[in-house]
């Protein structure tokens, strides 16, 4: 999807620890503009997107971000390890060729039911401009967006010289779903999603579908994605 700057933006702000000191706020803008149409066709003018990310998770794509070791000897590579092996990620490699893993970020969050107009009148949606939708379109909706970190002003720069930017995104898709074996359960009020081959050759097809508040782990040198899915596997309240 392109990744234009009319989409929704997240607050980021990053924590801090006995070695890191805590950094200013930042921004990522995603388009939503790909699953959601902004004209109101009543009033041909454009509304605010509906749908609003929330829950972000953000990570390094460096191998290892954390340059020294913890440890008090001189040898500090005992205690180093790499948390991210490159070769599970080439893709982004050959994709975004002239930016060093080392300088980008990975971000996922969901987008759902981001716009709350409950109690507001059909003329205050109106006055204030809020989304013609009632429900996320196509339901909810899990992006993951590859960016660049986000500037700061240096100690001898001032404002008028150099604005501090958000993070920068390079692009983005929707998290889908390849359907190699079975999805879901049958318990409760849950459902399966059979397995199907890709119709047109090689592989399995690939479905949208929700995957809640995820946030990326990394094992064995991989990065995942761990979210939740109550719906299909019969559970309504979380």
């Amino acid at each position: 999807d392109d990744a234009s700057m009319t989409g929704n933006d997240i607050d980021i702000s990053s924590g801090s620890s006995s070695n890191m000191e805590q950094s200013t706020p930042v921004k990522p803008c995603f388009d939503t503009t790909s699953w959601e149409t902004l004209l109101d066709e009543s009033t041909k003018t454009n509304r605010l997107p509906f749908t609003d990310g929330h829950n972000p998770s953000i990570v390094s794509l460096a191998s290892n971000p954390y340059e020294q070791g913890t440890t008090t000897t001189n040898d500090s590579s005992s205690n180093q390890h790499v948390r991210l092996d490159p070769k599970h990620i080439s893709p982004l490699t050959s994709a975004f060729p002239s930016y060093p893993l080392n300088n980008l970020f990975l971000a996922v969050t969901i987008f759902g039911n981001g716009q709350c107009k409950f109690g507001l009148s059909d003329q205050e949606v109106i006055d204030y401009n809020f989304s013609v939708y009632n429900d996320p379109p196509d339901g909810k909706r899990t992006i993951i967006a590859v960016m660049t970190p986000p500037t700061s002003l240096e100690e001898d720069d001032t404002e008028q010289q150099q604005q501090h930017r958000p993070f920068q995104i390079l692009g983005q898709t929707t998290l889908l779903l390849e359907r190699d074996v079975k999805y879901g359960t049958k318990r409760q009020k849950g459902k399966f999603i059979e397995a199907q081959s890709n119709p047109q050759g090689g592989g399995y097809t690939r479905i949208h579908q929700e995957f809640d508040d995820p946030r990326f782990f990394f094992h064995e040198g991989r990065l995942w994605v761990l979210y939740r899915n109550g719906p299909l596997f019969g559970y309504q309240d979380q």
